[in-house]
């Protein structure tokens, strides 16, 4: 799997995980050189023993640098706007009008 997360990468093909579906990213070295989150950077240096990403990690909600979006678990609204922001970007109105739907749901 490495192999082909990899393979779209680098045809400039978007990759996106979030929660535990980050230490596949970190397993396959997408991380090393990107920025990205996770779960914290403890659990990516706890679970994936090849991770060398640590000066690339990003205390976010969601990071989406050169086509890959990464999220905590805490994050599963602003993943999917991010991931539809890039598969999308002709349609921002409608993300946007999407996020300040969902974001009515935790106001006070």
């Amino acid at each position: 799997m490495s192999g082909l997360l990899a393979a779209r990468l680098e045809a400039s093909r978007p990759v996106a995980a979030i929660c535990g579906a980050t230490l596949a990213l970190a397993f396959a070295g997408l991380l090393d050189r990107r920025p990205h989150t996770s779960n914290g950077l403890a659990f990516l240096q706890d679970h994936a023993a090849t991770y060398a990403g640590q000066a690339h990690y990003r205390q976010d909600k969601v990071v989406s640098a050169d086509g890959l979006i990464t999220a905590p678990g805490t994050s599963p609204v602003g993943f999917a706007c991010a991931c539809l922001d890039l598969l999308h970007p002709e349609q921002a109105d409608r993300v946007a009008q999407l996020r300040a739907m969902f974001a009515g749901e935790f106001a006070p």
